[in-house]
């Protein structure tokens, strides 16, 4: 068999899972040192500056892809899926682990890694020291974006996905307590709800990644900032739901599971594996909105005493 002269590695999903992704690579990169790595994804920004890497191609944008890659030498392909791992699929082993197993590395245990630029950090820092109070960065709805940007629209939408939003009502309670001694950034999408009482910050998602490191305190659920968050080492509180820390989460982060229901953080509906009512329609939770009704108390004493310590009911 021919020795590969270099390594090809597609990642099919969102930010988060493209920050997760960056474990994969650092592990590859010592696993096979003298490989160069090309990134095929939907987010190459980020992976900008990444030291592991040595180029990065946007889906739809491989116009000279496979002339200059492809073309020369022979490539390593890694593109299969790790939500399809068995061990992923019933919950024995973390995402990272799996997909460094599927590319043929092993996980060093450590998350992610993103690399700011000194004039990321900065602006971030500029926006943070111009607030009243000292800021808390609070990321409470997750996924991609509805169709439309109507309250309405957002519910359907997060009705046909794993649960991971806070209730916007409940999001706003928590806001409206955590604004007597902080500033809430509230990070979202131009789709997403509004909050009452907030600073919102829609911006690119690099300078969202700066403002964990400059804000105080962070407040997440299982979205692109948690792991960004940990890529960092910024432990953050981060709610849980229908995910599952074990498998998405992070040690350094203070990780709180709401049980409501006798198979919590089930990853349900789970689009991998087909799951579909009669109707053709995403499994839909009977239990609706139970799993994310966190106690507020047990999340503002978590943000007071910010101690990591897993996950914790």
């Amino acid at each position: 068999m021919k020795e590969s002269t270099h390594i090809v590695f597609t990642i099919n999903g969102g930010a988060g899972k493209n920050v997760a992704a960056t474990a994969v690579v650092r592990c590859l990169a010592a696993t096979y040192p003298d490989l160069p790595i090309h990134i095929v994804t939907g987010w190459p920004d980020v992976w900008l500056s990444n030291p592991h890497v040595r180029q990065v191609y946007r889906f739809g944008r491989t116009e000279q892809f496979y002339e200059q890659v492809m073309g020369r030498g022979r490539a390593k392909i890694i593109a299969g899926e790790p939500y399809l791992h068995d061990d992923y699929i019933h919950g024995d082993r973390h995402l990272i682990d799996v997909w460094c197993e599927l590319a043929g590395a092993a996980w060093d245990g450590q998350p992610g890694e993103i690399v700011l630029s000194a004039d990321e950090l900065a602006m971030a820092r500029e926006f943070v020291v111009s607030q009243p109070k000292p800021a808390l960065l609070f990321q409470p709805f997750a996924g991609p974006p509805p169709e439309a940007a109507t309250r309405l629209a957002y519910l359907k939408h997060q009705g046909r996905q794993q649960r991971r939003s806070l209730p916007i009502e409940q999001a706003q309670r928590l806001v409206d307590a955590l604004a007597t001694d902080y500033t809430v950034l509230h990070a979202r999408l131009n789709e997403q709800p509004n909050l009452t009482n907030t600073v919102v910050v829609v911006d690119h998602l690099r300078i969202l990644a700066a403002l964990t490191v400059a804000c105080e305190k962070r407040v997440l659920v299982d979205s692109f900032l948690q792991h960004a968050a940990a890529a960092l080492a910024m432990p953050s509180v981060v709610c849980w739901s229908g995910t599952s820390p074990k498998l998405l989460g992070y040690d350094l982060h203070r990780n709180l599971v709401h049980r409501a229901c006798a198979t919590p953080m089930c990853g349900r509906p789970n689009s991998h594996l087909f799951d579909m009512t009669a109707m053709d329609l995403p499994w839909t939770c009977p239990f609706a909105d139970a799993c994310l009704q966190h106690p507020l108390d047990s999340i503002l004493e978590a943000v007071k005493e910010e101690v990591p310590c897993g996950a914790e009911s």
